[in-house]
């Protein structure tokens, strides 16, 4: 497995928040690495539970989007052509190139077939609970508070469970105050098992010199 360290003192700060909370919220903007040092995280917390029993060790990784329409969660992908499998896996492709990054193609592979990781689709989470996982909500800032959808997802949070919620308001098409994710940020951010970071600084865009000036130049 590919070692993956933060670049930058927020960076540290959101990779601490998620090995000592049980929910962390993480705003930041595109290229702050959210989605790789989540997964980074899960990976490693995996492979120090293989082999041991107790729950209180992570299993297994469940990396979520949520379909959206309008202010809902979108529901309905019958109208889409394909299996469903098809019809959600262009979804996931961060992830799919994220794993592939750190554990390598063979490892990608094996962690996939084996159930390692999964992906969900946050629509089809209703009655599920899960024990002993990595769970992440990716793009989360593009929830709408009418959706009831990030109260949907943490309810979904299971013993010995770790729940990492990604997203960027800059990027999302809805108001501050109809989000979502910074609604729950607000509730829950007295919660000692929550944290909540910003990877804020334009240093914190790591993805390359270019990513970082272009970010400047549109937000400038």
């Amino acid at each position: 497995m590919r070692l993956i360290k933060p670049r930058t003192e927020n960076q540290q700060a959101y990779v601490e928040a998620i090995q000592n909370h049980v929910v962390t919220f993480c705003l930041g903007r595109a290229g702050t690495g959210k989605s790789m040092l989540a997964i980074y995280e899960a990976l490693k917390m995996i492979e120090e539970g293989k082999g041991k029993k107790s729950d209180k060790y992570i299993k297994k990784l469940i990396y979520c989007r949520p379909i959206v329409k309008e202010k809902r969660i979108e529901q309905d992908l019958g109208a889409v052509p394909g299996e469903f499998s098809d019809k959600t896996r262009e979804l996931y492709n961060g992830l799919y190139h994220n794993l592939e990054f750190i554990l390598g193609f063979k490892g990608m592979v094996e962690f996939l077939e084996k159930g390692i990781v999964e992906t969900a689709v946050l629509s089809n989470m209703r009655g599920s609970s899960f024990s002993s996982s990595f769970i992440v909500l990716d793009e989360a800032s593009l929830l709408h508070r009418e959706s009831f959808a990030m109260k949907l997802f943490l309810t979904r949070i299971g013993n010995g469970s770790k729940a990492v919620i990604l997203g960027d308001h800059r990027q999302s098409t809805l108001d501050v105050k109809e989000m979502d994710m910074l609604d729950a940020m607000d509730k829950l951010d007295d919660l000692k098992e929550v944290a909540c970071v910003r990877l804020d600084d334009y240093a914190d865009v790591q993805r390359s010199e270019i990513v970082r000036k272009i970010l400047q130049k549109y937000e400038g």
